[in-house]
């Protein structure tokens, strides 16, 4: 069974801003490869919210941490990525896992 919640909405149902890290690298979608955690790190001090950068670095290490532990060879850029009420407004990294 897969149990799957969304995060890209509000409770009220409002559809909230997504971007991921290809995007932000001005990649496309084939270069989710090319790319590092470091990489992730420093967009995520750029683009946060300086009110949420410390739970986002938080989180990051988490993912990457039980990434590295199960061996999972998907966690590429198109896997992260950011969430914002508007465009600017409440930026913060999107959940991971």
């Amino acid at each position: 069974m897969l149990v799957v919640e969304r995060f890209d909405r509000t409770d009220d149902g409002n559809y909230l801003g997504f971007e991921d890290f290809c995007v932000f690298g001005g990649k496309r979608a084939a270069g989710r490869y090319l790319g590092s955690y470091e990489e992730l790190a420093r967009k995520l001090a750029i683009f946060v919210a300086p009110e949420n950068h410390p739970s986002a670095m938080r989180q990051l290490f988490g993912t990457v941490a039980l990434s590295c532990a199960i061996r999972n060879g998907d966690a590429h850029l198109k896997n992260f990525g950011i969430l914002y009420d508007s465009p600017g407004i409440n930026v913060r990294l999107a959940p991971c896992v």
